[in-house]
């Protein structure tokens, strides 16, 4: 069946308690990184996301390899914290103009907003961090002057709503951090969730320990609702662990944030 085959061609494999930070994961909740570390990487049906994994290898296919570099692998092990290693898969280097892209598929408003806290002076997006330890990993095989979104529109054309066109792409330029204020994001994060691994005398984990709550209010905005009377939570539309999640299912109506 052909939603399987393409199902099954980009499918991500992580193994439960792997000792792996991705640079994606940055800026994921806490709840939802642990998650990923008690139950590795979970495929789910066609969506969203398989959408944006076919744009990349359309673009992989399509794109001069003598000038851009696509799906560039990059790693680095952090041994003073359990032999952790930081992994990052960059989109597309354009290897004359310097510049990493990352592709994001997704709504007009979501650039708006980026772009209007990138002028405020705000660099915390999940975004921003992304690219920038794609950066810090690559700064051994890459000279990079530039760090871009490339992003692709869902609901790019004529707005009947509004009156209005709306692009269907455009290209954000994202801030530059220095390597220390990388490297102390990194850390950050894998301080936060220290607490909640099982290591054993080999330094493996061995079981992952779950917060009460969801911490991802603050992201997705939504309460969970199993309930279908209700509008779809972001948990249920986006989160890639909702049918494994306790917290979720120990409560028929909403998760207690």
């Amino acid at each position: 069946m052909l939603i399987n085959d393409i199902l099954e061609a980009l499918k991500y494999d992580r193994k439960p308690f792997e000792k792996r930070l991705s640079a994606s994961q940055i800026g994921m909740g806490k709840y939802e990184l642990l998650m990923n570390f008690l139950h590795g990487s979970i495929n789910n049906d066609f969506g969203q996301q398989t959408i944006g994994s076919l744009i990349h290898k359309g673009m992989e296919d399509l794109l001069p390899k003598e000038r851009y570099k696509s799906e560039l692998d990059f790693s680095v092990t952090i041994s003073e914290f359990h032999n952790f290693e930081i992994t990052g898969t960059l989109d597309l280097y354009d290897i004359e103009d310097r510049v990493i892209y990352d592709i994001k598929t997704t709504k007009y408003n979501t650039y708006k907003k980026l772009k209007e806290a990138i002028e405020k002076g705000d660099y915390t997006h999940d975004y921003i961090l992304q690219l920038n330890v794609y950066k810090f990993l690559s700064k051994e095989k890459l000279d990079v002057d530039t760090l871009s979104l490339f992003f692709i529109f869902k609901d790019g054309g004529w707005d009947y709503k509004s009156k209005t066109k709306k692009p269907d792409y455009k290209i954000l330029n994202v801030p530059i951090l220095s390597e220390s204020e990388v490297v102390e994001i990194i850390t950050d994060k894998l301080h936060s969730i220290e607490p909640y691994l099982i290591f054993d005398a080999n330094d493996n984990i061995i079981d992952v320990k779950l917060p009460q709550a969801c911490d991802s209010k603050t992201k997705y905005g939504f309460i969970t609702t199993k309930d279908s009377n209700k509008k779809p939570s972001k948990c249920e539309l986006y989160c890639s662990y909702k049918n494994v999640c306790n917290a979720y299912y120990n409560d028929n109506k909403q998760l207690d944030w």
